[in-house]
């Protein structure tokens, strides 16, 4: 509910409002004196979000809007809704939606398999009818919105797995320290360790992508202003710069945190399937990452499509000159095996593309192949710097981090090989 309200219910206004619709939403949302939702998902469009049926009409200086949003995060409480709809029939666009407003309401709660204490509720749009000054951004300018709203949310969702893969190991060192079998506590068995130590992996893997990601994100924004009459365009320009890396962050950080999920309630026993144990709960709440803010299947093509489009057309190096160039192998063991998955993947993607062509895209399987390759060198890259760079400062947790960063790229690398091979 928090991230939902704070992220990409708040941030169209943030980055899209004018001056006019910033002051008047902006510091009650900022408060929390009223909550935000965001509607975009219908029941015929989810990850086709353009195919939208929702409508809005211009009536006597009033948008008049119909149609029905579904799965709608915090529906039940908000105040505030920024909703998508296409006026005429055609150009989609973004609105502002009071919960007085006349004409506007909700469903019942959805029975979920997790995330229960969320509300999630379709919102119903009857004839409602709104001033003309709550038209966000621009005509047509919905998909704009949407879609740079959205690579934030990717980037915060994944980061946010990081935090509760945390919590889910904090909680799974206490119950297998506390247990005991055969006269030995669980965390003493060699497999209760290894689920642990990937835990612990995976954790600080995905906070290395994390910290990387917001970094970049970081020096770009550095680079706008908001003083600029363009400043929120000029930032979600900067942003989108990183929707490949925001992408990265929500399949590998969603992905992660569901296995450490698995690994949590395997590590619990029978314990781990009763309610009555915290490792229950994450299993069924983390299971909606991999769904939320776009399918982590419909993220694999962005992933494997933007690579594509960058690195192989007029604005990039064609691939099989960039394969060639890696062939210069550092020393240092952990970079020369980053160095080498980049080898192998520049190849065989290069591969790929002659033989499939422009096309290459309609091949998913090809495509998802693709997107794993670049997902898990940008992982081992991200964990295998950090863990060098905590070694130059002298880091207390210096020799961990390098050992942590060494078991991910080993493992890594069989991966990427086995990747490249299918």
């Amino acid at each position: 509910s928090y991230c939902a309200h704070t992220s990409i219910g708040t941030l169209p206004i943030v980055y899209f409002g004018d001056h006019e619709q910033k002051s008047k939403y902006l510091p009650k949302l900022a408060s929390g004196e009223w909550c935000a939702a965001y509607a975009l998902t219908e029941a015929g469009s989810g990850s086709d979000a353009l195919g939208a049926k929702t409508t809005a009409v211009l009536q006597d200086g009033h948008w008049v809007l119909n149609g029905t949003k579904a799965w709608i995060t915090n529906a039940g409480f908000a105040d505030v809704f920024v909703v998508f709809a296409k006026i005429n029939g055609t150009h989609l666009s973004a609105f502002i939606i009071e919960r007085t407003d006349p004409g506007i309401s909700t469903g019942a709660e959805e029975k979920k398999m997790g995330i229960k204490g969320s509300s999630t509720r379709t919102v119903i749009l009857d004839n409602c009818r709104i001033p003309e000054d709550r038209l966000l951004g621009g005509k047509g300018k919905g998909a704009r919105i949407a879609f740079g709203i959205l690579n934030i949310g990717r980037f915060k969702l994944g980061a946010s797995s990081v935090g509760g893969g945390k919590r889910v190991l904090e909680y799974t060192l206490k119950y297998t320290g506390e247990r005991t079998q055969f006269g030995k506590t669980l965390n003493a068995f060699g497999l209760i360790q290894q689920k642990l130590a990937n835990m612990a992996v995976r954790i600080f893997v995905g906070e290395s992508m994390s910290f990387r990601t917001v970094g970049y994100l970081d020096d770009a924004l550095a680079e706008t202003s908001w003083e600029s009459e363009t400043g929120g365009a000029d930032k979600m320009k900067a942003i989108d710069e990183y929707a490949v890396e925001a992408s990265m962050s929500k399949v590998w950080g969603s992905e992660a945190l569901f296995a450490t999920a698995d690994d949590a309630v395997q590590s619990f026993g029978g314990a781990g399937f009763s309610a009555e144990y915290p490792a229950e709960k994450i299993y069924r709440d983390c299971r909606i990452n991999r769904i939320f803010e776009g399918t982590n299947e419909i993220n694999r093509l962005l992933i494997a499509g933007t690579f594509l489009k960058r690195c192989s057309g007029a604005e990039g190096l064609p691939l099989a000159e960039a394969a060639a160039k890696r062939l210069a192998l550092p020393e240092e063991s952990l970079l020369r095996t980053v160095a080498l998955a980049k080898a192998r993947a520049l190849r065989v993607i290069a591969l790929a593309q002659a033989e499939h062509g422009p096309k290459i895209l309609d091949n998913q399987e090809a495509a998802a192949r693709i997107s794993n390759l670049l997902l898990e060198i940008y992982a081992m890259e991200s964990a295998v710097i950090r863990a060098g760079k905590m070694t130059k400062t002298g880091h207390r947790w210096a020799g961990l981090a390098r050992d942590m960063a060494a078991v991910y790229a080993q493992e890594a690398w069989n991966r990427v090989q086995g990747e490249a091979r299918m």
